[in-house]
């Protein structure tokens, strides 16, 4: 994956306006049926894919809740209907289509926008925003088809699990919210197992692959510090809107995820200082790596050099006949076994002080 669409830089055009960024449904056919509707009420609750809003005005008169889940991108069709329809406000539409990615809260008249970023682990951090429309009476979320996350939350409303198809469509808002932000646990555990791994490798061979994976982990957690320093503001700014959960049981629930994002944010800090801590260690262990292949031709060029001067000086090659200053060394019987000797002597005196000192730890 290319490094654009790890940090998901912005798709399409930079112009402003809403017809940017949305696709004709008939030059894409394959979105003809891009929309899920999900609407329950106790005990009861339909499954559905629609290719457009036509019959959403019996399901919203016949069921409590109506979640409308919509693949992104959009078709102009759909755009059209949900402003007519369901009334969703144009600037809310806007940033959908030009992938406002920034987790944030705005209230409008009768409804909620916000957006949140879901993250997986795939050997690094990959964030993907969800954006939600939460009024009384329905939730729509928009995400990428290759978003699998909430589908916890329509099991739960399928197999009938605990209060969620007796409670409302802020309760569903909640619940989503709420998926989302478990599952960033499971990616600060993956992190995690990368720190060890990374720490070991450093210790054992630093090289230049081990500090890619140090970068790369940097990287990761600053798309994290990116992600959730902002959904804290989106959570606080909920538990203050008293409209928004007027229900008592439904604060405390957002509370815990609050809490849970306060517990992210310090996970993530102390990563990030663990960061600095691998960078230091791989540097400190190039050093010490360097050092050491330092010492190891230290000592062998101290022990070879007494041995190379024996060698060179009598390697000079004058006349001893000329003479008795010219080296008559040359001359003797057992002079070279006594040259070698030496040098052997001389070697092994070296090795012995090297070793007695500890050089060689």
């Amino acid at each position: 994956m290319s490094k654009s669409s790890r940090f998901h830089s912005r798709k399409g055009s930079s112009k402003p306006g809403l017809t940017q960024g949305l696709l004709d449904k008939s030059v894409v056919p394959e979105l003809a049926k891009a929309i899920k509707l999900i609407a329950y009420k106790q005990n009861k609750h339909v499954e559905l894919e629609l290719s457009n809003l036509q019959s959403i005005d019996f399901y919203l008169a016949e069921y409590d809740v109506i979640w409308l889940d919509i693949n992104f991108p959009i078709t102009k069709e759909i755009a059209e209907e949900l402003h007519l329809k369901l009334k969703i406000h144009n600037l809310i539409l806007e940033d959908i289509v030009n992938e406002q990615r920034r987790p944030k809260l705005e209230k409008y008249e009768n409804q909620k926008f916000l957006v949140v970023e879901s993250l997986d682990f795939d050997e690094y951090i990959i964030a993907r925003p969800i954006w939600l429309i939460v009024n009384d009476k329905f939730v729509i979320t928009f995400k990428h088809n290759t978003n699998r996350q909430l589908e916890s939350v329509l099991t739960r409303i399928k197999t009938n699990q605990g209060v969620i198809c007796l409670q409302g469509s802020n309760y569903l808002a909640y619940a989503i919210i709420d998926t989302v932000i478990d599952h960033y646990f499971p990616v600060i555990d993956s992190l995690s197992n990368n720190f060890e791994i990374i720490e070991d490798k450093i210790i054992k061979s630093p090289n230049d692959e081990v500090l890619s994976l140090v970068h790369n982990l940097k990287q990761d957690l600053l798309l994290l510090r990116r992600t959730i320093w902002p959904m804290r503001e989106v959570l606080s700014q909920l538990q203050h809107y008293s409209e928004i959960f007027q229900d008592t049981e439904l604060s405390l629930y957002m509370r815990d995820c609050y809490d849970h994002i306060l517990n992210l944010m310090d996970i993530t800090e102390t990563y990030r200082e663990l960061v600095s801590d691998l960078t230091n260690m791989y540097l400190s262990s190039v050093s010490n790596r360097m050092n050491e292949i330092m010492k190891v031709l230290t000592i062998v060029s101290t022990i070879f050099i007494p041995p190379s001067f024996i060698a060179a000086v009598y390697g000079m090659n004058f006349n001893a006949q000329k003479s008795p200053f010219n080296m008559p060394e040359t001359n003797w019987y057992y002079g070279y076994p006594l040259c070698l000797f030496l040098m052997i002597v001389m070697v092994l005196s070296i090795y012995y002080y090297i070793k007695k000192n500890g050089w060689l730890r």
